[in-house]
């Protein structure tokens, strides 16, 4: 991915546990905060977590560990089940999207 305008990107990621909520994680590079625990905004279906370390304009492999930040951003006996949906918002040129077991 190569992120041409970093203030306009974010990342959604819609997922459900096994009782098949839907809730939502939202990436967002337009910020001047590091990622850390105590910056993570959250809320019951979602949470927003700044990616300050994002870099603009370079070809970038941009990975996220979700089930580390669902443990972070939602309460304990939330129980993963599926990714419903990625939406990449702003403008990126993208070769490929792929999403891997754990």
């Amino acid at each position: 991915m190569k992120i041409l305008d970093k203030k306009s990107f974010s990342v959604d990621v819609v997922f459900s546990d096994t009782d098949k909520v839907k809730r939502r994680l939202n990436f967002y590079a337009a910020t001047h905060y590091h990622y850390s625990k105590d910056n993570i905004a959250r809320a019951v279906l979602n949470a927003r977590v700044p990616c300050s370390m994002i870099l603009e304009g370079v070809w970038l492999n941009l990975q996220f560990d979700l089930l580390t930040f669902i443990s972070q951003c939602f309460e304990p006996t939330f129980k993963f089940r599926s990714i419903d949906a990625i939406t990449l918002n702003g403008a990126c040129l993208i070769r490929k999207i792929a999403t891997q077991k754990s």
